[in-house]
């Protein structure tokens, strides 16, 4: 089949890997698959994404819609749709996934006749102009409106990731989704690599503490307030404890004056931006990893996340929010701890897993072992393209 991804742009990101990945996956399976974006980075990505076929505008138009962000949001939506027209007419299945994609793949769908299967990653969620840029307040405002139930119920199949977001796909669009399990690179995240792992451990002072880490974009919704506080209230029993973390973003400087209020500025090791590499080995530097998101849609903290099982590659556990589609599994298959995002419930979770430490490192191992039999990218597109086909036949 020809098949043809749509996002607005890719760059390192969970959603773009999931893209990629998808593109990847399919295109071993046989497949003809472009992936059509406004804009192409994969300076921070894995090989995989070198592999891929993409359809963009050039790299001066790439370029500006890379560097301007009114241009990406505001004009961005009418240069894909006619990137996306330009491509129709050698596509069997339009496959998109990030807003604004699904909004122009079911418009297409409908002039060109074609069938169109949205990877639904989270539906538009309004943002309060307080938590966000003005640019990004606007354009939620317009994603999160009437015109998204109007767009979607043009679309011919709808396939998400975990139950949580079926059901927000039900009760929201009243539509009924296929459920299909996210992959994991554990070829990459199993690996050790000391070297670094030791550089880290002495650039930082790491030697003998107990390591909260946490792996994110700084932002409200990825919650590393929570981390904080928790931290804080954990240090009169686990004085050796430091929590760091990984990533950039918005919520930064506000972050770094709650470390200071709260006189543990010392503790909290902010590491900026890594790369993949520089990731897993601080998932092996780690002895505990956070994974409190809260907000990402309407009703759901986090649709999936990927943090908790590529920490699992590594044989470490994480405390993951209730109401994210990781604990689903992680919570089933007992490999992972599930409580309310909120600092009571996760300072106990931390407690518990200082004080009985051997008991959670059997959980990693058995945690490790689930990740590499049951969660691999290759499950993850023969899944796909079955519904896929499925599709095409209907």
């Amino acid at each position: 089949m020809k098949i043809l991804i749509i996002m607005p742009w890719i760059k390192q990101g969970g959603a773009e890997l999931i893209a990629v990945q998808t593109a990847y996956q399919l295109q071993k399976l046989d497949h003809r698959v472009h992936l059509a974006a406004l804009f192409v980075d994969t300076s921070q990505m894995g090989e995989e994404a070198k592999k891929i076929e993409y359809v963009t505008f050039g790299p001066k138009i790439a370029n500006l819609f890379k560097k301007n962000k009114f241009f990406l949001y505001f004009l961005g939506p009418f240069f894909l749709f006619w990137l996306v027209l330009k491509e129709t007419k050698r596509t069997d299945i339009l496959f998109p996934h990030s807003l604004p994609s699904y909004w122009i793949a079911s418009v297409m769908g409908k002039l060109c006749r074609k069938k169109v299967v949205w990877l639904c990653n989270e539906p538009p969620k309004k943002r309060e102009i307080s938590e966000v840029p003005f640019l990004d307040f606007l354009l939620w405002q317009i994603a999160d409106s009437f015109l998204d139930k109007v767009f979607i119920h043009l679309i011919n199949e709808i396939i998400v990731y975990s139950k949580i977001m079926k059901k927000e796909v039900k009760l929201r669009y009243d539509r009924e989704a296929k459920l299909v399990r996210l992959g994991v690179d554990f070829d990459f995240f199993w690996k050790k690599n000391g070297k670094t792992e030791e550089f880290l451990k002495k650039k930082y002072n790491l030697l003998g503490k107990f390591v909260l880490l946490m792996v994110g974009k700084l932002h409200p919704q990825k919650n590393q307030r929570l981390g904080i506080e928790v931290l804080a209230k954990i240090l009169p029993k686990i004085g050796n404890a430091v929590l760091v973390l990984v990533g950039e973003g918005p919520d930064r400087e506000k972050l770094k004056i709650k470390t200071e209020r709260l006189k543990i500025g010392d503790k909290v090791i902010f590491a900026g931006f890594c790369p993949p590499r520089d990731v897993r080995a601080w998932y092996g530097v780690s002895d505990l990893v956070l994974f409190p998101s809260v907000g990402q849609t309407a009703m759901f903290g986090q649709s999936w996340g990927f943090v908790p099982f590529e920490a699992l590659c590594q044989r470490k556990v994480s405390i993951v929010s209730k109401s994210s589609g990781a604990a689903e599994v992680l919570g089933k298959e007992k490999i992972g701890i599930i409580c309310q995002p909120r600092v009571e419930d996760f300072s106990q979770a931390v407690l518990s897993v200082f004080e009985k430490r051997k008991e959670y490192e059997k959980m990693g191992k058995e945690g490790y072992n689930y990740v590499k039999d049951n969660l691999s990218w290759e499950r993850w597109g023969k899944d796909i393209e079955k519904w896929i086909k499925e599709e095409k036949k209907s």
